[in-house]
């Protein structure tokens, strides 16, 4: 089933960049901007971060600061058919989590885990009001050489956030506000991780009537995996954003999550964190 999936989308790719070529007229390379715009609130999302929180474990307060940070971009590769366009593109995150240990009077700061994703994407633009994205991603995971030392790792042990997922999302905007759903199915064969994923949330921007070009923003996403029991991961946010609309912005956002660990093969830990992130979108 899985190797039928992705041959596929294999093909559906393919017969997209020769209709596009059919049309070449049309076709634009390396577009400018995105037809589906990022996640905000999502914590894997391909964007640059960097937050820093108090943090709960297994519902106990920890004595450390939780330090998750990342890099990440999103390149538009081909965009064709200006009424209704569709748009090819890939992404990279590069996202790290660092913890900041209070321990007697001293501190430390360790590394404790690195996520890569690489993703390619469909994008198709249906109205003002309403788009969607295919996308087909690979993620892997590394623990970080602080906590391997510190926790006397020395042999392999399983790593379910090892994997290629394909998944679909819809977006509809309505003013200042969007709301978008989907699901994804791990394709990779002979996985330990379990397959079935849902994801859903809401982000609303409002601009302020100010000389800088300053936004009102909060949002929420939810996460809800068969590889954590169908428990959801909730993140949700307020804050700024400076920047015009059709810039970069800059966000700073005071934040919340609650579920499974969304990054490291410790997925099975069930966090909290509460803090204040800076984000930007390259």
């Amino acid at each position: 089933m899985q190797i039928k999936l992705l041959l596929t989308f294999g093909l559906l790719f393919l017969n997209i960049i020769l209709a596009a070529q059919e049309n070449s007229a049309k076709v634009e390379l390396f577009p400018k901007g995105r037809l589906f715009q990022e996640l905000i609130f999502d914590p894997n999302e391909s964007q640059a971060f960097g937050t820093i929180a108090a943090y709960w474990e297994g519902g106990k307060n920890t004595d450390k600061l939780y330090l998750p940070f990342g890099m990440g971009f999103y390149k538009g590769f081909l965009r064709w058919n200006k009424k209704k366009p569709f748009e090819i593109g890939f992404d990279f995150a590069a996202q790290t989590q660092f913890e900041w240990v209070f321990e007697n009077g001293k501190s430390e700061r360790n590394i404790l885990n690195s996520d890569l994703k690489v993703s390619v994407m469909l994008h198709k633009k249906i109205s003002e009001k309403h788009s969607f994205r295919l996308r087909f991603y690979h993620v892997s995971s590394h623990l970080g050489d602080d906590f391997i030392i510190r926790n006397n790792i020395g042999s392999y042990f399983p790593n379910p956030n090892n994997y290629e997922q394909l998944d679909f999302l819809w977006s509809i905007q309505n003013g200042g506000a969007r709301y978008y759903g989907g699901a994804g199915l791990v394709v990779r064969p002979e996985i330990i991780r379990k397959r079935v994923s849902f994801q859903f949330g809401s982000q609303y921007e409002h601009f302020l009537k100010t000389k800088l070009p300053l936004a009102f923003t909060a949002g929420i996403d939810v996460k809800i995996l068969e590889e954590n029991e169908f428990n959801p991961g909730l993140k949700t946010g307020l804050g700024f954003r400076l920047g015009k609309k059709e810039s970069s912005p800059l966000r700073i956002i005071a934040e919340y999550y609650r579920g499974n660990l969304p990054y490291s093969p410790f997925e099975f830990k069930k966090v909290q964190w509460l803090g204040v992130g800076l984000y930007f979108m390259p």
